[in-house]
């Protein structure tokens, strides 16, 4: 059996040859309740990472909400769990699948944890013994993941592809610093949509780290806000997605219970207008859902939001932002729209995958980077992607924590 694929950010194995019995003892977990005694162990090695994406939290999480056949392989040396794959089989597939999980729903970075090469050389031949198909889905090349799989498979098909990096912005001392880094017309920007919002009432945000007591309430007002717009028109809000609710208010109570979890709020005359949800770790601050709400647009409620979060996060040590979700960065100057006189077709300037791409242009304005602005994608919309092929494609920041893995 040979499995490949042209879907981005993914590794896919088949056809994979037994290795030889291995150093380390391997065992494949399958019990949840097992699984989920193993916290102490798991964050133990997961530290290393510096990554809540890798938290026993995160995987317990979504083995609740997602369900399926757990898969969890694990390496142990001397009484300690020295590699893991946190792993699931998938439900879509009668062939037996392996993938990481949560990855069918949330599509985020991941990948193999092991505390030296010699636990992850052995984690990987473990994996080839299973004699089961893999999909790993966003492993970043900076992590030597790659090698370890394909020198451990032997005879078997695989075929590799990039993406595991994410939109990242590293973050100055202060919030002047951070402003100076901002474009005169970016900073003009902001000033006009508080004056609008201002224009209609007194504008306030709100830093929250909740009690448990506190999140459910939070949370539904959260939810909420994200459903009042287009995702709730088309069906992908939270509200409207039973196993994606689960998952995100099993995990934020958790996040909860440890500190880590932050939900803020941009509020108009007490009421919320635009909500992020995220949690600060390892001195980071990480981006899992944003939203507003539509009768605001005008005064760009997300993005007054998303900037009132870097100055908190700023003010509160943190070193940089990671926003998840895609892995590249496309930034289109309006300079090239206005001289292009070719009209190249969508297909032949984006590629095939329309809705990628689009998704990466949305993540590359929405981070602000290099300061563009949202007028940008509402002309690339207009024009349906009729521009001179001269798309600059700007690499993750090299200190994400994707980006720069571990080993």
């Amino acid at each position: 059996m040979c499995f490949l694929s042209h879907r981005p950010d993914m590794i896919i194995a088949g056809r994979m040859m037994p290795a030889a019995s291995n150093p380390t003892p391997i065992t494949v977990v399958r019990d949840r309740t097992t699984f989920a005694q193993q916290g102490a162990a798991w964050d133990a090695l997961a530290s290393r990472f510096g990554n809540p994406l890798l938290s026993h939290d995160w995987f317990v999480s979504c083995s609740e909400a997602f369900g399926g056949d757990l898969h969890v392989v694990e390496a142990w040396r001397d009484g300690r769990l020295v590699a893991a794959a946190p792993l699931v089989a998938s439900a879509a597939q009668s062939s037996g699948r392996l993938e990481f999980l949560g990855a069918a729903a949330l599509y985020e970075p991941c990948t193999l944890l092991y505390e030296d090469e010699a636990a992850l050389h052995d984690l990987c031949k473990g994996l080839v013994d299973l004699s089961r198909p893999l999909l790993l889905q966003r492993i970043p090349t900076a992590i030597p993941v790659h090698t370890a799989l394909r020198t451990a498979g032997g005879g078997g098909w695989w075929t590799t592809q990039d993406g595991g990096d994410c939109p990242y912005s590293a973050l100055p001392q202060t919030w002047n610093d951070y402003l100076g880094t901002r474009s005169a017309q970016r900073r003009y920007d902001l000033r006009r949509a508080r004056r609008r919002m201002e224009a209609r009432g007194r504008a306030g945000f709100r830093f929250l780290t909740p009690t448990e007591s506190e999140l459910d309430a939070l949370l539904e007002r959260a939810f909420a806000i994200e459903a009042s717009g287009w995702k709730g028109r088309g069906g992908s809000a939270i509200a409207l997605r039973p196993a994606m609710r689960n998952f995100l208010v099993r995990y934020a109570r958790r996040a909860c219970r440890t500190g880590l979890l932050r939900i803020c709020f941009l509020d108009l005359d007490s009421d919320p207008v635009a909500v992020e949800i995220a949690v600060q770790a390892h001195d980071r601050f990480w981006v899992l859902k944003i939203g507003y709400d539509e009768r605001w647009a005008q005064c760009s409620p997300g993005l007054q939001l998303l900037t009132e979060c870097v100055r908190e996060s700023i003010a509160s040590g943190c070193v940089g932002q990671e926003f998840l979700g895609s892995g590249y960065i496309v930034v289109i100057p309006l300079e090239t729209i206005y001289k292009s006189g070719v009209q190249p077709g969508w297909d032949e300037l984006f590629g095939s995958n329309r809705a990628s791409w689009i998704i990466i242009i949305y993540n590359a304005l929405l981070i602000d980077c290099h300061g563009q602005g949202l007028a940008h994608f509402l002309v690339v919309k207009r024009l349906n992607g009729i521009l001179k092929a001269q798309v600059e494609d700007v690499e993750p920041n090299p200190r994400s924590q994707f980006k720069r893995g571990v080993g």
